[in-house]
């Protein structure tokens, strides 16, 4: 009465329309002992791919590699604060011979730290709070380093 069909292969085994089906290239008969070595090589490969997920993703390593990265981005931001205060200190001795012109490099500055209507640029304080924050980190850190060292 009802006939069985077969259920539908999935879209990427159809046969494409006009193509010819060839037959898989005939492969020699492996013995058991060849396909155990076969298998056993797969498993090395992937104990190794895990091995190597598991070192990258230990905490210990992901802590390393955080800090790492924290540490270089703080001293680029030092190293760049530091070249900038620098040069602002430059220019403030070379105009402090002469006291009108070191008002008129204050106000200069003023100007530049601020909007028109006298408030400080977000980007000015942005940044006088990076440093700020990272001064308190250091600082907490340190003490915590004394509390350690003491007990």
């Amino acid at each position: 009465m009802s006939e069985q069909t077969q259920p539908a292969l999935p879209w990427s085994r159809q046969p494409v329309a006009g193509s010819s089906q060839l037959p898989a290239p005939a492969r020699p008969p492996r013995t058991p002992g060849q396909i155990e070595s076969d298998m056993a090589g797969v498993r090395d490969r992937l104990s190794g791919n895990v091995d190597a997920l598991a070192a990258r993703l230990a905490p210990q390593t992901v802590k390393e590699r955080a800090k790492s990265t924290t540490r270089d981005k703080v001293q680029h931001w030092v190293a760049t604060a530091r070249a900038k205060l620098d040069q602002l200190v430059a220019t403030a001795r070379a105009k402090a011979s002469d006291p009108e012109q070191l008002k008129a490099t204050a106000l200069a500055v003023r100007a530049k730290a601020s909007n028109p209507d006298g408030t400080l640029r977000p980007d000015v304080l942005r940044g006088a709070a990076a440093v700020v924050g990272t001064l308190f980190l250091l600082r907490i850190r340190r003490a915590i380093k004394r509390r350690r060292r003491s007990r």
